[in-house]
């Protein structure tokens, strides 16, 4: 019976988290944290010890703490192959999308693909080494010209 309390299929009258009465927005999700200062971030290769023909490229700011929380849901023994450290997190998740992009005919599934950690690194190296060309390529064209 539709619209019928109790009825609808939805959370039970009363369910969920209350609100702390000294507080009566507790209940509401915490505001984004915007910094206006980038933090060093990491790109990084995590592979299965058992299995190392499958491999994760993904950014974060504390490599160990990833590989931490990721082990604690994967009964495999996980490894960091590779980490790279970028001065932002803009930078490591242009990184990552290139490297996500260059080992796209080897997607398994979100960011594991079907690769050694080995050739997940050379990918993760490779488009470091471009992106620094890049930034370098443009450094020199803003440079003042002398004339001679």
């Amino acid at each position: 019976m539709a619209g019928a309390k109790g009825k609808s299929g939805g959370a039970r009258e009363g369910a969920g988290r209350k609100p702390n009465p000294q507080n009566p927005n507790s209940h509401k999700t915490a505001p984004v944290r915007i910094s206006s200062v980038d933090e060093e971030t990491f790109v990084y290769v995590i592979y299965e010890s058992d299995d190392p023909s499958v491999s994760k490229v993904g950014v974060a700011t504390d490599v160990v703490k990833r590989l931490g929380t990721m082990q604690i849901g994967s009964w495999r023994i996980l490894r960091v192959g590779h980490a790279v450290a970028l001065p932002s997190k803009s930078a490591a998740h242009a990184i990552e999308r290139q490297v996500h992009q260059a080992l796209s005919a080897l997607h398994v599934r979100g960011e594991w693909f079907r690769t050694s950690p080995d050739r997940a690194a050379f990918e993760v190296d490779l488009a470091v080494s471009q992106l620094r060309a890049a930034f370098n390529a443009a450094a020199k064209l803003g440079e003042p010209h002398n004339a001679s």
